[in-house]
């Protein structure tokens, strides 16, 4: 589903993109902070002391009833920045090995943060500062973990595998090389229902459009939109070390955007479209204030044609004051 910002203060609404239809309820959030992010059903946000917070609100349906305190983490500072940059935007994904609840000695979050896109992580009940990780190479554009380790993509297009240690980094292997494609976009990793990986990549458009809302003569009504016209996708070949382009995922339906990207069979939910994905307006590197989230769809590989705005009609996207997520929601009936 997805994690929609409402005007209204600290309040938030959930769109069900398989019935195109918003829940009644208001999710209240305790923060007016941008969540950079998702994975395993906790939403992740940096505070102004750059502290790394971890949030599970499903629990705080309007009228639900008092806060679980047990579903606000707090993890130490993320290495404050020598010059001025937004630390709502410090991080721009994380994800989580294991729930930080029901199982947190084998919880490590890894984030991919600051203008430069390194890697840190932290180890939940074993650390007590963050821990950078070197030798991966940087800028990282994703990261994935699975089968008891962590899965890279960097600036130059290759995948790198590394386990976290007791002390440091270890086995770091180059796993594949680059696609032979020009990126103008950005790159997700993406564990299949199989025993492989898949790397999509999604091409970029930006344009300037007025703003109708206000006076359109005026310089500052420009507002910057975004949409994605194509995707490909890519599936590893593990013995080669090679990217293989494929023009089908069959039954499969990938969400992905600033969440741990996600794939689901898509026989297993009604309403889901197989063969397609699915896509958020997302974080980039051009962050504008005057950057309008537009840029929503579901691409249908059979077809090549883009489905856009999933259907939530255009009142709700003006209203949107930040950027949306994927979240997997834990609602109890």
């Amino acid at each position: 589903m997805l994690f929609v910002p409402s005007e209204e203060h600290f309040r938030h609404r959930i769109y069900n993109v398989l019935t195109n239809t918003f829940s009644d309820s208001k999710l209240v959030v305790p923060f007016k902070l941008r969540f950079c992010g998702s994975s395993l059903g906790w939403l992740v946000a940096v505070q102004s002391d750059f502290v790394v917070t971890l949030y599970k609100p499903f629990s705080m349906v309007e009228g639900g009833g008092d806060v679980d305190t047990n579903a606000t983490i707090h993890l130490p500072p993320l290495f404050p920045p020598d010059h001025a940059e937004s630390y709502e935007y410090y991080v721009f994904k994380a994800i989580i090995t294991a729930d930080p609840i029901t199982n947190p000695d084998q919880c490590v979050i890894v984030v991919i943060f600051s203008e430069f896109c390194k890697m840190a992580y932290f180890r939940l009940t074993k650390d007590v500062t963050w821990t950078g990780i070197e030798h991966v190479g940087w800028p990282i554009d994703e990261v994935l973990y699975c089968y008891d380790q962590f899965y890279a993509l960097n600036c130059q297009g290759d995948l790198v595998s590394f386990r976290i240690g007791e002390q440091y980094i270890r086995d770091v292997k180059v796993v594949a090389r680059k696609p032979a494609i020009t990126i103008v976009g950005k790159s997700y990793l993406v564990k299949s229902c199989g025993e492989t990986f898949l790397n999509v990549i999604r091409f970029m458009e930006w344009s300037f459009v007025s703003d109708m809302n206000d006076n359109i003569s005026e310089e500052d009504d420009m507002v910057l939109e975004r949409a994605t016209p194509e995707v490909v996708v890519y599936e590893l070949d593990f013995e080669k070390g090679e990217w293989i382009e494929i023009e089908s995922i069959g039954d499969l339906a990938l969400f992905l955007g600033d969440n741990s990207s996600l794939c689901v069979a898509a026989s297993d939910f009604p309403g889901c479209k197989p063969n397609c994905i699915y896509f958020t307006h997302d974080e980039d590197s051009l962050r504008s204030g005057h950057l309008r989230p537009s840029d929503f769809g579901i691409f249908h590989l059979d077809s090549q044609m883009m489905e856009y705005n999933l259907g939530i009609d255009e009142t709700n996207l003006e209203g949107m004051f930040r950027l949306p997520i994927w979240i997997v929601p834990t609602l109890n009936e």
